[in-house]
């Protein structure tokens, strides 16, 4: 038993350290996360400005 322990220990914690981030990421990346409403108005003032440099 012990040494099932230590054999798969680390890809067990691999992985509920990646399925924790996938969860993270996810709910950052909502569309009403902070990412989300960051990229959005960064995107916006962009276009906004480059649209005011048109003739």
């Amino acid at each position: 038993m012990e040494q099932i322990i230590k054999h798969y220990a680390p890809a067990v914690i691999a992985i509920l350290v990646s399925v924790l981030l996938g969860i993270i990421i996810a709910n950052l990346l909502t569309s009403d996360g902070f990412v989300a409403t960051q990229f959005r108005s960064t995107l916006t003032d962009f276009f906004t400005k480059m649209s005011g440099l048109m003739p």
